[in-house]
Parts: C-alpha cells; structure tokens; sequence
C-alpha cells in the first residue's frame, strides 16, 4: 500500500460516517419535534419530514421540497389554513463543530428559503404568507455575533464596514432574485445555533419521552424506537405522499 492510498482512506471514511451523522442528528431533531405534538395544550398540529404536505406541494416547485427538511403546522397541516407554518433545514458538521457560521454558510439555505417564500406569496397572496410562514436555520455549529448584525443592517437598509459589510454583502447577493424587500423575509428568519452534538439531541429525547411515561415505564424504551422508526419511515424512500406525523400517528 502506497502513501497515497493510506492517506485517502481515512476520509473517505470519515465521510461517510459523517454524512451517517448528519442523517442521525436531523432524525434526532425530527423526532423531539413530533414529541412536542403531545402535550393536549399544543397548537402545532403536523410536522412533515423531507418536504412539505402533499397538498402544499402541489404549487411548490422541486427546491422548495427539497429546503424543508421539516415543516411544522400550526392549526392545520396546509400552509393555506394554518396560523403559522416553520420550514426548518438542518445543518449538522463534525469537523467545523466550534466554528460559526456566516453569511458565506448561510447563502445558499437563505437563496432557497427565498424562493420558496416566493412560490407561495404568489400561491397564497402575500398578507397571509408574511402572517404565517417562518424559515428557520437549524445547526450545531455556533452562529457568528457578526452575521446577526449583518442581518439587522440588511433590514434596516443601513451600510456597515468590516466584517459586517462582507456579510451583508453576501446575504443580499443571496436573495437577489427574491422579488420582494430583503426584510420581508429576513425579519421571518430564525437562526438557531449550538444545538448540541448528535449523543445531546438523543439525551434530548429520552429525557422528553420520560417525562410523559410513568416512572419506571418497561415501555417507555418501545415507545422511543417506535417513533424513531416512524419518523425513519416518513423521512425515507416511498413517503414522497405521506410525509405527515400529526398527534395520532404520534401516540406510540
């Protein structure tokens, strides 16, 4: 065996086990997510997995199915009845863990978000969406202090310096086909950093699922791997027309 040939194994390695990861730690989000579909006082009505319901797709083009590695229905499961609708993509990383993310990582999730804000201002009118659609960016990478405020300039149309003026910089050039004002979409833009690493998010649930069994609950385990196995199913090949859990399917 060569230099060469032992320098490249590893990564290859190291990518697969990384993109298992990934798969693993969006699995993990999605299924607390459907945890929160139990408490009777809850509004959140539906989440889908890998798209959007069937019903919204129908006037969706491909990138917004693709952007929504999760949508959560509040107070229906289409976009049109709902009282707020959250499309969340996930970003997992093992090797830039510690390091923030910037407008540069951001890009390309904010180009399709816009897009898909745009599909269905046109499909649903442009108050209701405003009122209802938010987009969230989802990671376990920190979020850099700098890319908020690059945010808050873009919204307030003001021009800043330094690393702040990159950044916005960036962030504009990424919604440059976005047919409305930059804010629209931003000010409905949540950035959610350090979501802990793939072993906290399992903790995550466990510790969720726990606290609506009964103590010392022999089942409590079969109701994780139920769900975990459901939300595998929803997310999987050949749910491309149920990707739906509402609070039925949710009650292992």
């Amino acid at each position: 065996m060569s230099d060469d040939d032992t320098g490249t194994a590893p990564i290859e390695i190291d990518k697969v086990r990384a993109s298992k990861a990934g798969h693993a730690f969006h699995e993990a989000w999605a299924a607390r997510t459907a945890l929160e579909l139990l408490p009777p006082s809850t509004d959140l009505t539906a989440i889908t997995l890998e798209g959007f319901d069937e019903q919204d797709e129908q006037s969706l083009g491909t990138g917004a199915v693709e952007i929504a590695d999760l949508v959560r229905y509040y107070g229906a499961t289409d976009v049109a009845r709902a009282h707020r609708v959250t499309v969340v993509q996930f970003k997992y990383s093992i090797a830039s863990a510690e390091t923030a993310v910037r407008a540069a990582d951001l890009a390309s999730t904010l180009a399709k978000f816009a897009a898909t804000d745009a599909e269905l201002r046109t499909t649903h009118g442009d108050d209701h969406v405003l009122a209802v659609a938010r987009y969230e960016f989802a990671t376990n990478r920190p979020i850099h202090e700098n890319l908020g405020k690059a945010i808050s300039a873009v919204v307030a149309g003001t021009q800043e310096t330094g690393d702040i003026g990159r950044q916005a910089g960036q962030l504009a050039q990424a919604l440059k086909k976005y047919p409305h004002p930059f804010a629209d979409l931003l000010r409905r833009l949540e950035l959610v950093g350090s979501k802990g690493s793939l072993i906290e998010a399992e903790r995550a649930i466990s510790t969720m699922l726990a606290a609506w069994s009964e103590p010392g609950d022999p089942d409590a385990e079969k109701r994780l791997l139920k769900l975990r196995n459901l939300i595998r199913i929803k997310a999987g090949p050949g749910s491309e027309t149920d990707k739906r859990v509402d609070r039925v399917a949710c009650r292992c």
